[in-house]
């Protein structure tokens, strides 16, 4: 078990690493289009994705690999959310620190495998795996829409470039 986890959290690490830049190469916004936390829980998104992808590929025969993955990035994202922001904005005046980041987000990488691993217990469900399509379907479309038309909150604000999302709209809230 824990070289599995291991072995998940390089493989999220590595693909959030590629999905991090992806934008400036492929201008699509399914990528993080800026540095803001809302972005980076896209990255998050994208990068449990694709762990399933690599489950599904490798571990034909567990149970429920999409919503196991599925449920796992939802916690990693709202523990980032949760514990980054107020270190980011608050601790850290909205300067960049990347020991911080990396330490946080694979803390909540861990966490949230262990849940994944909890999960792997109950038996597989058609059902279950279908709902996560669906989740991670209108998960991404709600990612990109906001990438577009951004609340005008700290974690849709990119502290570099000074935008929300893609600079283009923005929703007052």
């Amino acid at each position: 078990m824990k070289k599995r986890i291991i072995i998940s959290i390089i493989v999220i690490m590595i693909f959030s690493f590629i999905y991090h830049s992806g934008y400036k190469l492929i201008k699509i916004p399914i990528f993080p289009v800026n540095e803001s936390i809302w972005e980076h829980g896209k990255m998050i998104m994208l990068s449990f994705l694709s762990l399933s992808i690599v489950d599904k590929l490798y571990f034909k025969d567990e149970s429920n690999i999409l919503f196991n993955n599925f449920i796992s990035s939802l916690v990693c994202i709202i523990l980032d959310f949760v514990i980054f922001t107020p270190i980011f904005l608050y601790i850290l005046k909205t300067k960049e620190n990347m020991f911080v980041t990396i330490i946080i987000y694979i803390l909540c990488i861990i966490c949230s495998l262990v849940i994944k691993f909890y999960l792997m217990k109950y038996k597989k469900s058609h059902k279950l795996e279908l709902l996560s399509i669906v989740g991670y379907t209108a998960s991404m479309i709600l990612f990109i829409i906001l990438s577009y038309y951004p609340l005008e909150l700290k974690i849709f604000y990119d502290f570099n470039k000074h935008i929300y999302g893609l600079g283009i709209n923005s929703l007052k809230f």
